[in-house]
């Protein structure tokens, strides 16, 4: 009988310690999954200012572009014109 009491107690107490292991668990799952959202958001906001980013220097290199095209055509005019008074 001693023998039995001493094997239930050993057992109810693995199995509070599995409860607490359990527990403990369960919270770093759920720690987890508020970084992982949280990094989510992070990657995504990131992601959205390369956009912008890449966005906004496609826009400048084109003004650049059309300006330096204005430039050269300027040049053409007066290199026509220098021709043409020669």
């Amino acid at each position: 009988m001693a023998k039995q009491r001493r094997e239930r107690d050993q057992l109810d107490h693995e199995l509070e310690d599995r409860k607490q292991l359990l527990k403990k668990v369960e919270a770093e799952l759920k720690e987890s999954a508020a970084s992982k959202t949280l990094l989510k958001k992070q990657l995504d906001d990131y992601e959205s200012k390369v956009k912008r980013l890449i966005y906004e220097f496609e826009e400048a290199s084109k003004k650049h572009i059309r300006e330096l095209n204005d430039v050269h055509e300027q040049y053409r005019g007066y290199k026509s014109n220098s021709i043409e008074l020669e």
